[in-house]
This record gives structure tokens, sequence and C-alpha cells, in this order.
């Protein structure tokens, strides 16, 4: 496939069961584009995914629509993939059009492989990795946003997974392939193949496609994020997030392990919720969107790996805390040539030591903490410190793993010569068995004795050890215990640790969930009193109790089967919403009912039979209308055409403009098409009019058509413009128009001209002439045009006389006297509020559009419709010699392209901006 619509096509990007990628060029824009068709691949496959009855390839096609729906209705967030155009090939295959973005998620996290021998098969830039923190999180953030409308609009993706996460150039995601999505309550919701990817689907999914809801995007969400996270998948009994990434918090990892319950109403209830409940896990964690785990200063591409330029000097830093314990001034003078070279700041750097500071082992952080005491005691003592103190000094770092001789190099010089017990010392603390002079009064301020004196005056590396295992098993408890976060988790470490150092902090947050249980267990009561409250206005016989009696109970039950829901009798989020949509979808039936009947007595039944109803005022207000219709209508059709002249009066400046450009540009195309006006884009109904009691089923239904901007004729094509056609040899038909009156006929408009005539001889020749393409206006194109702005019959009101537009002669029924016979020059009337003359009366003009009885399935982008019978043509205006009905700016007619009768066949031509 070389094109595909005005899409040139480069190659295939991907291909499905029901669907292949494309990506191509717009020939126009020079944009790279990614184009999805359908293309139904093995007949029995869809037969079996959709358990279709009927025709199954009909049922994916549809499908395939219902993606193109969805992505329009979703692209106003901004981290949806967006649409750009939907069309259909010559043969009916529908396609639609989506930015071309050449990365996914895929690419920075490598793919999914559990297998060794799979994994080992992988090339090394596909191979599974973590995301890291900060990347993980914004990620995260930006995919909520994303299924909170989804999920808002009543959808379910149901196939989140690392490739439908796409990501643009500025890093953010957008979500991308619905074409498994839900629609709430879609006839072929049904499947007994679970549609999705395996790895990211809930335990409802993989059972059933027939009742996943939100939730199950929510399980994906936390297969996504724990895989981003551990550079795995939650297989079997998963460890917690947590253990892969410590800065996570335990927030956040609730929140992961709330998501990947399978218990499916322990999940939130959808993204909207999941997204406050991350958001505020966030902020308890203290997690900075704008920094990695290590440092957001340092850390490169995805993962938590250092910039490779900042590696040695991390090494380096790390060497100076093992064999100093500390980053001295000198020390940091050449670090800091180092790091102006890597191109790190002074502040950067600071922040470099301190990180690479934190994360150093247990026996590294003591022997900066012992380093800090001999600084402090050398400060103290003014670079000189008493014998005893300096040999406690030396005898705490030699328990740390130290030899004298690195340790003596640290310390200051002893206040009196060298101590006569230095060498007893160091031989006897090597066996652990010295007995030392009780140290100087100034060293414990120091604090060494915190970490050197045990029981009885004795120094011991053991009892040390013993102190800071009782101290990990104390800390070990209260994580373990905050983890729970529950009344048993944290009475046992009260029960365990009476003496904790945590006991305040456990006997707190005990107090705050015996508290909050006893809340819980009110709102338990009020949630059932609510439900209970909703179901009698629903009318389930029931009262009011707050208790959730078997009476209750049956009713939710009875609600729930009728619903199509999970029937669980439980009074949950999921039931309240439920609850809360019936019965505004029935008030709002309600209401469409009194609406549609538009009387008084429909309005009144509504306010008596819904006495809290979200429409009373709009009721009240219908009664009133009711009664003051046309009163209304004449102030409907005031504001109407207030609004034309505005917006007439907006562009009149860029219509100046554009008949000052095509006087200089294109002075040589004037004798043959006159002045090109600049049409605004816009959006307008297109159909009968509001009121219009004279519509054809021809002009129904009304609907709704967006319009790109383009360039119209000022008037119809004269007799001078076709003559200079025939004089040149590109016209071969002379229109026969004897019957008119010959005064003035070059600046009449030609007639009985046919369509064929027009668009195989008059705009080739115009075209090759000029230099420039010119084309008939579609037949959308030409009632937006024609309306100028406005909502009437015709372009300047309701209705029309004599001295409007050029109708209804005499001879044939019409109001307008028998002089009326035949055309008049162009321009004998007033234009309309887009500078176009003769919109309405004078000739019937052709557009491209084939002839189709109806507007049942017109596309809304403005485009010709080029199916139904295209031997006949649709053509507007009305003309010379039809009544006024006729010239209304709704009204079409079709004819067979080559007939070119003397009343009808005029035109005028469209140009491409």
């Amino acid at each position: 496939m070389d094109q595909i619509g005005k899409y040139r096509v480069i190659r295939v990007l991907g291909q499905g069961g029901f669907g292949t990628v494309f990506l191509a060029e717009d020939p126009m824009l020079k944009l790279q584009v990614a184009i999805k068709i359908y293309a139904l691949k093995d007949t029995a496959l869809a037969q079996q995914i959709t358990s279709a009855s009927q025709d199954a390839a009909q049922v994916l096609k549809d499908r395939f629509l219902n993606e193109a729906r969805i992505l329009r209705q979703l692209s106003r967030n901004p981290y949806v993939i967006e649409l750009y155009d939907f069309d259909a090939l010559a043969d009916g295959t529908p396609y639609y059009v989506m930015p071309y973005l050449e990365k996914s998620l895929v690419d920075e996290v490598g793919k999914d492989a559990l297998d060794a021998q799979v994994l080992a098969e992988l090339p090394q830039a596909l191979r599974p990795r973590k995301l890291g923190l900060s990347r993980t999180l914004q990620v995260i953030d930006q995919l909520l946003q994303a299924l909170s409308d989804v999920h808002a609009a009543g959808l379910v993706h149901r196939d989140i997974k690392p490739a439908n996460v796409l990501v643009a150039q500025d890093g953010d995601i957008r979500l991308t392939d619905f074409g498994v999505a839900k629609l709430p309550d879609t006839e072929h919701s049904q499947t007994g193949l679970a549609l999705g990817s395996r790895n990211y689907m809930s335990p409802e999914q993989r059972e059933s496609a027939k009742h996943v809801d939100a939730r199950s995007d929510i399980y994906s969400v936390g297969v996504l994020m724990y895989r981003l996270i551990s550079g795995t998948l939650p297989v079997g009994r998963f460890a917690d997030a947590l253990h892969y990434e410590p800065a996570l918090g335990d927030g956040l990892n609730r929140w992961i392990l709330a998501c990947l319950e399978t218990d499916k109403t322990k999940r939130f209830p959808d993204a909207t919720a999941a997204l406050t409940a991350f958001r505020q896990s966030k902020t308890e964690a203290g997690t900075s969107d704008g920094l990695d785990e290590q440092s957001g200063t340092f850390v490169s591409g995805s993962g938590a790996t250092i910039k490779s330029e900042l590696k040695p000097l991390q090494q380096k830093i790390t060497e100076l805390l093992k064999t100093e314990g500390m980053v001295d001034s000198a020390q940091l003078k050449a670090l800091s040539v180092a790091a102006d070279i890597a191109g790190v700041s002074e502040a950067d750097l600071t922040q470099l030591i301190l990180e690479t500071k934190a994360a150093q082992p247990a026996a590294v952080q003591s022997f900066i903490k012992w380093r800090e005491k001999v600084a402090h005691a050398k400060t103290q003592h003014q670079g000189k410190m008493p014998n005893d103190e300096r040999d406690a000094l030396l005898a705490g770092g030699m328990l740390l793993g130290k030899t004298e001789a690195e340790l003596a190099r640290l310390l200051p010089t002893a206040a009196s010569g060298k101590s006569n017990s230095s060498t007893q010392n160091s031989s006897q603390f090597a066996s652990n068995h010295i007995e030392v002079k009780k140290p100087h009064k100034g060293l414990l301020a120091t604090g060494i004795a915190t970490i050197l004196l045990a029981a009885g005056g004795y120094y011991g590396y053991n009892s040390y050890q013993q102190l800071e295992a009782e101290r990990t098993k104390d800390l070990r408890a209260w994580q373990q215990a905050k983890l729970a976060d529950t009344v048993d988790g944290y009475q046992k470490y009260l029960n365990q640790l009476p003496q904790g150092q945590y006991r305040q902090s456990a006997v707190k947050a005990l107090d705050s969930l015996k508290t909050a249980e006893e809340a819980k267990q009110k709102q338990t009561q009020s949630q059932i009193g609510l439900a209970q409250q909703w179901l009698i206005k629903l009318g389930y016989e029931l009262a009011q109790t707050g208790e959730l009696d078997a009476r209750t109970k049956a009713a939710i039950e009875k609600f729930e089967s009728s619903e199509n829901m999970m029937v669980t009798g439980a009074v949950d989020a999921t039931l309240f919403a439920k609850l809360e949509q019936v019965y505004w979808s029935n008030d709002q039936q309600a209401f469409e009912i009194a609406k549609s009947a538009n009387t008084e007595q429909s309005y009144q039944q509504y306010l008596d039979t819904r006495v809290d109803g979200k429409y009373r005022t709009q009721a009240t207000e219908g009664i009133e209308t009711v009664k003051q219709e046309l009163q209304q209508q004449a102030i409907a059709d005031a504001k109407a055409k207030a609004d034309a002249e505005e917006k007439a009066r907006k562009f009149a400046a860029q219509l100046a403009e554009d008949k000052s450009k095509a006087l200089q540009s294109a002075v040589h195309v004037r004798p043959y098409i006159g002045n090109m006006l600049f049409i605004p884009g816009g959006n307008f109904m297109m159909g009968c009019s509001p009121g219009d009691k004279q519509c054809s089923d021809a002009e129904k239904p009304r609907h709704q058509v967006n319009i790109k901007s383009f360039k119209l004729m000022e008037t119809e094509v004269t007799n001078e413009m076709w003559d200079a056609c025939v004089r040149a040899g590109g016209c071969v038909h002379q229109p026969d128009d004897s019957i008119f009156d010959s005064s003035g006929r070059g600046s009449k408009p030609v007639a009985g001209v046919s369509y064929d005539d027009i668009t195989q001889q008059f705009i080739p020749w115009l075209n090759k002439t000029t230099g420039q393409i010119f084309r008939l206006p579609s037949e959308a194109e030409w009632e937006y045009a024609a309306r100028g702005g406005t909502t009437t019959k015709y372009s300047w009101g309701d209705s029309i006389h004599c001295g409007q537009a050029r109708y209804g002669r005499s001879e044939n029924g019409g109001e307008c006297s028998s002089s009326y016979d035949g055309t008049v020059p162009v321009k004998s009337f007033a234009a309309n509020g887009y500078g176009l003359y003769d919109m309405s009366g004078n000739v019937w003009e052709w557009t491209q559009d084939c002839w189709k009885d109806s507007y049942v399935g017109a596309s809304s982008n403005g485009k010709a419709w080029q199916q139904g019978v295209c031997a006949s043509r649709v053509t507007r205006g009305g003309s010379w010699d039809w009544q006024s009905a006729l010239q209304r700016v709704s009204y079409r007619f079709g004819f067979e392209s080559s007939s070119s009768y003397s009343f009808l066949s005029g035109f005028r031509l469209a140009q491409d901006i």
C-alpha cells in the first residue's frame, strides 16, 4: 500500500489481528504521522474473540470505529494520544490518523523477561531494567491523569502496558491503543478470550473480559509501577517494591499493594481516586518530582545510574571517607577542580558529597563519626589534648578496625608528650582484654564514651555490637508495625518491646487507629443509611435504619442484578456510584420526556414527581417557554442576527486584506473568476433552520459540521468568464441563452452548463491558464458560506421579498411579476455576511457532492460526499424560475451531472487555503 487517503505511506510500524499501523507523511505539511487502518487477518480468530452470533468481522470493525470515537472524545487530555483525522478508503475500510511518536516505555525499561534463557537471548538494549523513582512517579502520575478521563467517560482501557505508553519528545507520556477498550453496556463486550496483555492483566480479566471495570485498569497500573520500580514483574510471592527502592516510602509501597489486591473490591474504584491517594502518598513520603533516587543532578537515563563523568568524582569522595573520615578544605579544593571539569557547580558538589556520605556502609559511618569526635576534641583543646583523652580516641578508633599508624596521623599532638601506654594499649585492644584508666571528663563531652564505654568501666566491642543489635531489633520491629499499620501490629510492638525507643509513637498510632475504627463504624452506619435513602428514592420499600438488615441486603442484591453488576449485597463506593448514576439517569430521562413533549402538562408532571430533580429550574422555565415560544423565538433570531453581524465585522479586515492580495498576486486571474473571498473556518448546524416548517426529508437530520477556512467566488461565474474559455479553446460547450434578455449578458451568470462541462472543461482550462487550483465547493462549504454566519431560513432572515433575490416568476406560480423572467447581472442584490452575492436565486449552483436523499451518515468534516448516486450531483441556492421556499439556504436538489437546463446550471468556484 503506497497511499492512504492523501497520506503517502512510508512503511509498516506494526500489525495485529485486526489492524495495521503505518508510518506515513502528510504531503502538504511534510509531517510524519501514524495511521491505523482496519485489517482483519484471521476470520476464525475473530469469531473466537467476539463470541458473536452475527458477522464477527463487522463486530471487530465496530470496535475499530469505537476506538476512533474514544480518541476523539478524550483528545482534550494532554496524556492521551491525539486523533488528527478519520476517514475511509474507497472500499469503505476505515482508518484514523495520529501523531507519530517513535518511543514508548519499552525503550526506557526494556522488554519483560522472567525466563533466564529468554533473558539471555535479548539484546542488551531490550533487557529489563528499572526506570528510577523520579521518572516512575512522573509516568504514573500522568498515566493516572489520562485514565481519570477514560474512566470518567465510562470506559475501561483493559490493556495498560509499557508498549501502550508512548513517550513524546518532552518526556511526557501519551496513552494509546484503545482497540480493546470496553465501552459501557456495549453489545460485543463479552468474549471468551481475555483481550489484553497477560503480564499486566487483572485476575478477573484473565477469567473473562465481560465484567471488568475501572478497577481492572488500576491493577494494571499497579503492575506497571512495580515493574518500573523493580525491573521485574510481581509474580508469585513477590517482594514489596520497597525492597528494590527504599526511598519509595511506606505510603507509596502500600499504594502499590492496594492496586495489586486480587480482590477488586479492595482496590481504588477508579483512576481519580487512585491519583488522589497516589499524590497524598508522595507528599507524605516527601518525594520530590524533581529529584531521582540518588540525585536529580547526578542521575542520567533510566534507572538509578550516576552519570559516567561523575563516577571518578564519587569514587574519590568514597576513598577519602574511608581513609580520612571526612573531606577537609584542602581536599575540597582538589575535588572542586575535578567537579569544574565535569560541569558540576559548587552547590552540586556539596550535594554529591552529602549523598555519597549518606550512602556509606555502617563501618565507614562509624569511622566518620569517630573523625568528627577527633575534630571536636582538637578544636576544644586548641590543637593539643590531654594524654588520657588522646589514648581513649586512639583505642576507640582501633575498635573500628583501624591500625594505630592509620589513626595516629589523624590525632592531634598530646599536651605533654607521647603517652607511655600507647604501645601497650594497641596490643591489648587487639585482644579485647585491656583495662583502661577512666577517661578524662572532657572525653565524655566528646561523646566517645557513648560508643566505647561498656558496663563496669571496660571498653568492649562485643558490648557495642550487642547494643547495636538491640537497637536494630527495636527499629525493625517498629518498621514492621508501621508497615502493617494495624491495631494488632502496634500492640504487638508494645508487648514485645515495652521500653522500646518508639513506644510513644506506637501508643499514639494505636490510639489514632482505635479512634479511626470508631469513626469508621459510625461512617459505615451512615453509609448504610445513605444507601437505604438512595434505594427508597428508587422505589424500594425500606426503612432508613443504618443497619444492613436482610431486607436492605436483598434490595441491594436486586438492584445489582438489575444493573448487571457483580451481586455482593455490600455497601461500597461502587454501589453508591451506580445508585447515584441510575437515580440521576432516571431524573434526566424524566426531564427528556417532558422536554420532548414540550407541553405545560409534561413539565408540571416532572415537577410533581421529581421533588429533588436536577432540572426543576429548567422545567419551570420550560412552562414559561411554551407560553412565550413565539416571543422567545424572535429574541433568539435577533440574537443570531446580532451574532452574525458581529462575526461579519470581525472578519471585515480579513475580507479587505483578501481582496487586496487577490488584486496584487492574481491580476491576470480576475477576468476569469472575479474576486475570491476568504471564508473563515468554524462549526455550524447543517440542514433545516430552527422553526422552519417547510423542510423536506432531504434536509434532515440537522447535524453539526466543522468547516476549515477556504476561498469562494464573490459571485457566480458569468457569461463573460465562460466565453473566455470558449475563445481560448478550453470549453467546447456553448450554452444556449437565447431565452434570456441579451442586455447585460456578459455580467449575467452563465446558465445551461452541466456538472460535466464544468469539471471536464472549464476548471481544467482555468487551472492550466492561471497556475492556480480551483474546484467546486462541497455542499457543506456552500451552505456554511451561504448562511453568512446566520441560522435563519435565508442569510438575511426568515422571510423573503422580490427585492432581495431573483426568484419566483409569476408564470410558475411564484410571488414576483413576469418581469422577473430570466437572470439578472450578478451583484444586483445585497451581499450576505461573508460578502457573497446571489447565494439565493438567479441560477442553481453545482456542488461536488453525489446526491443522497437525506443526511443520514453524513460526514462532520465538511468534505464532499462521494458515495451514493454519483450520476447525479447536488445543486443549491434555487433559481429565477422557482418559488421562495426553494431559495432557502438549506434547500437541496439533485440533477444528473450531464444535464444543462437553462434555469439551473450555474456555478461558482472554491479554493483551498
